[in-house]
């Protein structure tokens, strides 16, 4: 209707109804002054179900590579790229599971032509494909199905022991002795299977009697009750008491079992960790590392991966970058969507394999999607979503040091820095941290007016008094890093002014040995993998104890690095030795 309705007088509505496969589907557009979208909404969804949805699509005429992913979205939140396989004519069903957003009374899930939003439709569609069609991708079909529920809650199981009420949209009918029951085993759910406070239960109780004494239902007395179990700082902190005059004491079976779920899951633990526990088994070296090992085989050690590396890694920096799109055209919301999630794909296969930790340096595999394979220029990855892909000897991929997301830490926006990504590499890799810059630090850019390569830059920044002390040491293990741009993309030479000039590699790392290319800077940081290690060590301790770590437990770590160093550094290895340590076990 919208098209017909414009289509004399507009000659884009015009364009799109002389289009082949109109009466079958969906060409995407992204030109100027709209785009065409595909999507579904869904009032009333149930937020305790996973959907899935299907997208039957495929690739119009022959556009480059780049025009054949689509971005998706659910209300503005980025979800991971596809990449359409397809044609037009004969298209491909994708399926993915799909999990709504909680909070609102529905979802919107929605595929468009990828491409960087901060540029205008037509002009970037010139830029990327000159003499290609508007519209790339075809969609015929767009579906969803669903509710999924996995496992029963505890919740659902006790409030609802025979299932949902069989009057519909009426609730359960229960007696106020039932009520009262949902209450305590609630509440000691809650506060992860401690006892309750007799005085805090008869008070709970008696909140539920005086809703049932204004006139409430059951189901409608239970509310505030349960609100106050889930307001009680027993629920919402941790507790491990202290023991006055005592500096350390062992936690409890009960509490080591709270304290390795909130480490490897983010959540309460499970009735075998907890029957593991009551049984008094928990503290036995067996018995905790086969508990481990079952956890990391379940789906929620995903919240360990994401926080663990997002913490360590410092990916807040990434965050908090914006790449200049004049400058990086092809770098987008789904690149970076993309790229966030190499280093933590990488470090997750390295804990499932038991790899070396020494491939955060280098390894002959990355963990790439399709997208971040384009965006890298490696050809042949197949399929949606991530997996190991082989990389050639002369790739410069691999490790945490060849992904996009490093070097867009290490970056402004806009160009490179030697400084930050000598910075970063001293405290992750070397276990050197550098001191704060001092207080009225000229900008890198003062100190010249002329265009120079942002080497010489540096080199006269660090001529100056207050520079020269910290940049000697950091500036040239930078230096190494030159060779990829802002976005983390291969370079042999760089822009300076209105000229390219080729990229001085070469530098030396702290005890003065000197590297020539990449590969030999990678080389020297593998032989200082016991730096890596004790990193990666204090890393794992200040996450796993929920503080940061101390003075006083030095002799922990060092005991703790030096096992992971003679294990092979093994991933696995660190886990496993961080909980079977007296630091972890004791308060």
């Amino acid at each position: 209707f919208y098209l017909n309705f414009h289509a004399e007088r507009s000659a884009g509505p015009a364009a799109y109804l002389k289009k082949e496969l109109i009466e079958k589907g969906l060409y995407l557009t992204r030109r100027s002054g709209g785009r065409w979208t595909a999507g579904i909404v869904k009032h009333g969804y149930d937020p305790r179900g996973s959907y899935k949805v299907r997208l039957l699509a495929g690739i119009n005429q022959e556009p480059p590579e780049s025009r054949t992913f689509v971005s998706v979205n659910d209300k503005g939140r980025v979800l991971a790229p596809l990449k359409i396989y397809g044609t037009a004519h004969q298209n491909q069903m994708i399926e993915r599971d799909y999990r709504p957003l909680h909070g609102s009374g529905h979802f919107g899930f929605q595929v468009e032509e990828r491409r960087n939003e901060m540029i205008d439709g037509k002009s970037y569609v010139r830029k990327v494909d000159p003499y290609g069609d508007w519209s790339s991708i075809f969609v015929n079909r767009l579906e969803v199905e669903g509710p999924f529920y996995g496992e029963l809650t505890f919740f659902e199981k006790v409030a609802f022991p025979n299932g949902p009420s069989p009057k519909r949209n009426r609730p359960v009918e229960r007696t106020d002795e039932e009520a009262k029951a949902l209450i305590d085993s609630f509440a000691r759910e809650a506060f992860r299977r401690r006892e309750l406070d007799p005085v805090f239960r008869v008070r709970l109780h008696d909140l539920y009697d005086q809703g049932r004494g204004s006139g409430l239902e059951p189901e409608e007395a239970l509310i505030d009750p349960l609100a106050v179990v889930l307001a009680s700082p027993g629920f919402l902190y941790l507790s491990e008491a202290e023991e006055a005059g005592v500096k350390r004491r062992p936690l409890t079976q009960h509490e080591l079992a709270v304290r390795l779920s909130y480490f490897l899951w983010s959540a309460p633990p499970d009735d075998a960790l907890y029957q593991a526990a009551d049984k008094g088994t928990l503290k036995n070296p067996a018995e905790l590392t086969r508990q481990v090992d079952r956890m990391l085989t379940d789906p929620k050690t995903e919240a360990f991966y994401h926080s663990f590396l997002s913490q360590w890694f410092e990916l807040h920096r990434f965050d908090d970058i914006a790449v200049n799109p004049d400058e990086y055209l092809m770098f987008d919301e789904q690149v970076r969507y993309s790229a966030r999630e190499e280093p933590i794909r990488l470090f997750e296969h390295l804990v499932k394999e038991n790899l070396s930790l020494t491939n955060l340096i280098d390894s002959d595999f990355a963990m790439l999607d399709p997208l971040l394979a384009h965006f890298y220029g490696i050809k042949g990855l197949e399929g949606q979503g991530f997996r190991k892909v082989s990389l050639p000897p002369e790739s410069p991929r691999g490790g945490l040091l060849g992904t996009t997301a490093f070097m867009i830490m290490g970056s402004t926006g806009d160009r490179t820095s030697p400084i930050i990504r000598g910075t970063l590499v001293l405290d992750k890799f070397l276990h050197d941290p550098s001191a704060d810059p001092p207080p009225n630090v000229p900008e890198l850019t003062d100190a010249t007016k002329e265009p120079l390569p942002v080497r010489k830059m540096i080199e006269l920044h660090q001529s100056k008094a207050q520079c020269a002390s910290c940049h000697a040491k950091i500036d040239p293990i930078g230096y190494g890093l030159e060779t990829f741009d802002a976005v983390g993309l291969w370079r042999d030479t760089a822009t300076v002014g209105t000229r390219m000039e080729r990229i001085e590699q070469g530098g030396t790392l702290p005890g003065g040995k000197a590297y020539n290319d990449f590969g030999q800077f990678k080389s020297l940081l593998i032989q200082n993998r016991d730096k890596l290690a004790r990193s990666l060590v204090e890393g794992i301790a200040s996450y796993g104890l929920g503080r940061t770590v101390e003075f006083s437990d030095g002799d922990d770590l060092d005991a703790l690095t030096r096992k992971l160093m003679t294990e092979g550094m093994r991933a696995r290895s660190l886990i496993h030795n961080l909980v079977q340590s007296s630091l972890f076990q004791t308060k």
